[in-house]
């Protein structure tokens, strides 16, 4: 899940890349990578899609990396929010 301004521009090239990996076929089942892009929705929204909603065809998902790139670190204040997020979930 991809968030932010022209955060589409990022989902582009997370499918591109994968299958340009996979060139000539298709990408395999077991690397598809389900991406999405959330350019109008608070990050609060998103954090709680990938806490209750995400979900891989095959695969089973234990754990979220959280990719933040910014000017600044507020690592703590994101997992804050994605923390909270799944504790209204409970």
């Amino acid at each position: 899940m991809v968030w932010g301004e022209n955060c589409l521009t990022w989902h582009d090239e997370i499918d591109g890349e994968n299958m340009r990996k996979w060139q000539p076929g298709p990408v395999p089942d077991n690397h598809h990578i389900m991406t999405t892009w959330h350019e109008h929705e608070e990050l609060d929204e998103v954090f709680e899609f990938a806490q209750c909603c995400a979900q891989h065809p095959i695969a089973e998902v234990v754990s979220t990396l959280i990719i933040h790139i910014a000017d600044n670190d507020d690592r703590a204040a994101m997992l804050a929010r994605f923390d909270k997020a799944g504790a209204s979930q409970e």
